[in-house]
């Protein structure tokens, strides 16, 4: 009878064995999805920011092409005020006699 609760005793710890290592294992196979998940999101968000950067690059690159459209402009519009102040100045010269 001794013999028998004995091995009782030792099948329930084997048993309780193999259950603590089951659940080490889908513990395990839990944390190597969560992982590979977050490696996924990591590769991602790299990828996010890559494109972002590019697209930060082609808008400061857009907004220097815009300064050097509105310095032409002003330059244009310099010489035409100094164009007709010129005639504005020239008309003023010419004496018109009644």
């Amino acid at each position: 009878m001794l013999f028998t609760e004995h091995t009782d005793i030792a099948m329930a710890k084997d048993s309780h064995s193999d259950t603590d290592s089951n659940n080490i294992l889908e513990q395990l196979q839990e944390l190597e999805q969560k992982i590979e998940t977050l490696l996924r999101l990591i590769d991602s968000l790299k990828e996010e920011k890559k494109s972002l950067l590019q697209k930060i690059d082609d808008q400061e690159n857009n907004i220097l092409l815009v300064y050097e459209e509105l310095e032409k402009l002003q330059a244009s519009r310099d010489n035409a005020r100094k164009k007709l102040i010129e005639l504005i100045n020239k008309i003023n010269q010419v004496e018109i006699n009644p």
